[in-house]
């Protein structure tokens, strides 16, 4: 025998249950502590909707609030393990703030910002935090004027967004002074095209430690920025080549990828060809040797970048804020033996 279709609670439901007015249940359900609500209320409210099963409409909560509950944390990929660390941790400190945060994503590298940016501020949100693309960051300022939707931008320093960003150098230099003084003057830098020459801290201070001790920079470019091609490219290039006395990879993810070619191909790491990365994966604790890197201030950076976004939505009129953080070195057996403490952040 068919079942009676169940009633669909309504919000006019909760409140005749709990004793309050349309409004007062709106706006506890909606946390609006602008409203003077007492507390004892707003939890009866809660209490209520919780027993009775009541459900949000998001849709409705948008047109009545003006706020959806949502936060866009925007990166360029979401399947790379850097940002994935960031993904983790922002959506976390979302989630502590009974907030929903949306992941978006860029992959299509053919498409303009513009494009994408239509297709993102297409679905509202509250406030957006975008990761490492500061040309985005920009055009979404331009798209949104005014204050009524916080911008938080990962990355580098911006002069009219909020900004969070690590000061990279001084570990780059660490790194390439460690192998130099080690005795390892022969480097080669490895990077895919993109970041050798878009994104060029790295590759800029490597040329410069080199020439300053009187070597020519010497590159190993992959196809894309993934282990499985720097392995495949590495491999090649020891089929063909002799080996250099290190590796100087752009990141840990291409780092990982050379580190396994070379002992494929049937040298020895440290021994015959030294390898470092950067980032700080906690994937580095788990190749053999460890791997030399630098390590990413991650949570703290993020912490930061909460703490600006609800800082600004809730003062919209704020001044600019800035945080810079360092990344720091930590040396494995990738480039010397002794242990080191674990890189996982």
């Amino acid at each position: 025998m068919p079942t009676k279709t169940q009633k669909k609670i309504r919000i006019i439901d909760v409140a005749e249950a709990a004793g309050v007015s349309k409004a007062t249940a709106v706006f506890s359900l909606n946390d609006r502590y602008d409203i003077s609500i007492s507390e004892p209320t707003r939890q009866k409210v809660k209490d209520t909707a919780k027993q009775m099963g009541y459900k949000t409409n998001r849709i409705a909560q948008a047109l009545s609030t003006g706020k959806t509950g949502m936060v866009n944390i925007v990166v360029p990929y979401t399947n790379d393990p850097f940002f994935a660390r960031y993904i983790d941790n922002l959506q976390q400190l979302v989630s502590q703030a009974r907030l929903t945060p949306i992941v978006s994503a860029n992959y299509n590298e053919d498409e303009n910002a513009e494009e994408f940016m239509d297709r993102l501020i297409s679905w509202p949100c509250d406030a957006y935090i975008l990761c490492y693309s500061k040309n985005l960051a920009a055009f979404l300022k331009s798209k949104l004027p005014g204050n009524d939707h916080p911008i938080v931008y990962i990355g580098e320093k911006m002069d009219d967004i909020d900004s969070v960003y690590s000061d990279n150098k001084p570990a780059i230099s660490a790194a390439l002074q460690h192998l130099l003084e080690s005795k390892r003057q022969d480097i080669t830098y490895v990077s895919d095209r993109k970041s050798l020459y878009y994104i060029n801290d790295r590759y800029a201070l490597y040329k410069s430690h080199m020439k300053k001790n009187g070597r020519e920079p010497v590159e190993l470019v992959t196809p894309k920025r993934t282990r499985n091609s720097a392995y495949e490219t590495t491999l090649n290039h020891l089929a063909n080549n002799k080996p250099p006395q290190a590796f100087s990879c752009y990141d840990d993810e291409l780092a990982i990828g050379v580190q396994r070619a070379v002992q494929d191909a049937g040298y020895k790491v440290p021994q015959d060809v030294a390898v470092t990365g950067f980032d700080g994966m906690s994937e580095c604790d788990f190749v053999t040797p460890r791997l030399t890197t630098a390590l990413y201030p991650y949570q703290e950076m993020c912490q930061a970048a909460w703490d600006f976004l609800q800082a600004r939505m809730n003062d919209p009129a704020r001044e600019i804020q800035t945080a810079e953080f360092k990344s720091h070195l930590i040396i494995g057996g990738s480039t010397q033996m002794p242990d080191r403490k674990p890189c996982i952040n």
